[in-house]
């Protein structure tokens, strides 16, 4: 599952809330490793890997990070969470149209 969202919405608080039950004190993106968990669905385990993508990096590339990569992550994902801050318009107007495009044009 893709977590796709502009820059600082909470995609990583979200994620941590979701797997952890907790937020996180400090953020740091060197040490952070991708979030797992184990789910148990009618007697079978399942893992779920959650990842989130920064839809800002699609709109202001600035050549340090392979695009590829990331339009890998949303092309294979099994799910992409849309999200944006509530006290910023602007990150809903953002991920509800360029970054909804985007999404739709890597999963073809």
């Amino acid at each position: 599952v893709v977590i796709f969202g502009e820059s600082q919405v909470g995609k990583t608080c979200f994620n941590d809330m979701f797997i952890y039950a907790e937020r996180f004190v400090e953020y740091n993106p060197v040490t952070r490793d991708t979030s797992r968990c184990n789910f148990e669905v009618d007697g079978d385990i399942w893992i779920l890997e959650v990842i989130d993508v920064s839809s800002t990096v699609f709109r202001d590339d600035d050549g340090t990070f392979h695009l590829s990569i990331f339009e890998r992550f949303l092309e294979q994902a099994r799910g992409v969470v849309l999200l944006y801050d509530v006290t910023r318009r602007s990150t809903f107007d953002l991920i509800t149209s360029e970054g909804y495009l985007q999404v739709f044009r890597s999963r073809k």
